[in-house]
């Protein structure tokens, strides 16, 4: 029998996991101490990735649940990021992972190079301590810290690698943009925290392999890519197919290519008034629906702007895809 005292509350998930929350402890990290990995991305809020249903029991908000629909949240929906459980709770979820990722550290490491790719884009490579090792799954992001500035960014290459990389996109308001993109000098010193995210490959029977991405989204679906080429058995009998989206030819600053994969890319520009020849036209999204996959024995994995996920996340579940094979990473902007 499991013995629950008074500052905290039992948690059934999915009818079938037990574990205990404190009262002053979100859903999610309760669960990731009983060593379980709901999915999630930003861990703020912002995003849907940490979603549950409530199908009994009282809980109450941590911190606002921006990321939920009004809609979801008339349904019984909460985001187990920001919520904390006042009662005991039955939830229900997607997915879980029934074991614990890499472990969060947090790790000096310092500029080895960096180079514009684009006008507005910078390429950053950092080295790690020689005498440490950073285990990670490809596709999940890390919290970047200069001073008292935080932010995040998803990993670009594999774990096979002693260095980190970096897509990154200069928003001329934000404080680390500044900083990246004026003063940024070899061997500065930033510390680096995590891994974190869900967001990495599923080997699954499904025989198709969506990837969706916009902009320095490309970024996490270059890291898995490059982790399945060292591996190209796990994926033998699959199609996987990319669909990258910018809103001009020049935007494209990664070429998708591997040796020991094959891999349908579908360059999409977004802005009619932008289109080139060898180039699709329109969102990623609605460019996928026009080819010819097989949504139902698809798995997607979306990362980019909140708007895309969203709207890609309601599109490929109205025709066909179950929600379960859905994954995504938005990206959020911070000030």
């Amino acid at each position: 029998m499991l013995f629950v005292n008074k500052c905290e509350h039992k948690i059934i998930l999915n009818n079938d996991k037990v574990f205990t929350a404190k009262t002053d402890e979100s859903i999610f990290n309760a669960a990731l101490r009983a060593g379980l990995t709901l999915n999630h991305s930003c861990l703020n809020g912002r995003c849907n990735s940490c979603m549950a249903v409530v199908e009994s029991g009282q809980s109450e908000v941590l911190q606002d649940e921006l990321g939920l629909s009004t809609e979801e949240s008339k349904t019984g929906n909460i985001l187990t990021c920001s919520r904390v459980a006042v009662s005991d709770l039955n939830l229900f979820v997607e997915e879980y992972i029934d074991k614990v990722l890499p472990s969060r550290r947090t790790l000096p490491a310092k500029v080895r190079s960096f180079r514009l790719v684009k006008e507005d884009v910078l390429e950053l490579v950092l080295r790690l301590p020689p005498n440490q090792k950073f285990h990670f799954e490809s596709g999940q992001y890390v919290n970047l810290i200069r001073g008292d500035i935080k932010r995040s960014y998803s990993i670009a290459n594999s774990t096979s690698s002693n260095t980190l990389s970096f897509f990154i996109k200069n928003y001329p308001s934000g404080q680390m943009s500044k900083y990246l993109f004026s003063d940024l000098e070899v061997d500065d010193l930033f510390r680096i925290e995590g891994p974190i995210g869900t967001f990495f490959y599923r080997n699954t029977p499904k025989k198709t392999l969506i990837f969706l991405a916009t902009g320095t989204g490309i970024a996490p679906v270059k890291s898995i890519l490059e982790g399945l080429a060292l591996q190209p058995d796990l994926v033998i009998d699959k199609q996987i197919h990319v669909f990258w989206g910018n809103r001009s030819a020049g935007d494209f600053f990664w070429q998708v290519a591997f040796q020991n994969l094959d891999v349908n890319f579908h360059p999409c520009i977004s802005r009619p008034e932008n289109y080139s020849e060898g180039f699709k036209k329109g969102y990623v999204q609605e460019v996928l629906l026009n080819e010819n996959v097989d949504i139902e024995d698809s798995i997607v994995y979306a990362c980019g702007s909140e708007a895309m996920i969203q709207s890609a996340r309601t599109l490929l579940t109205e025709h066909g895809l179950e929600i379960k094979n859905f994954y995504s990473d938005a990206f959020v902007v911070s000030n």
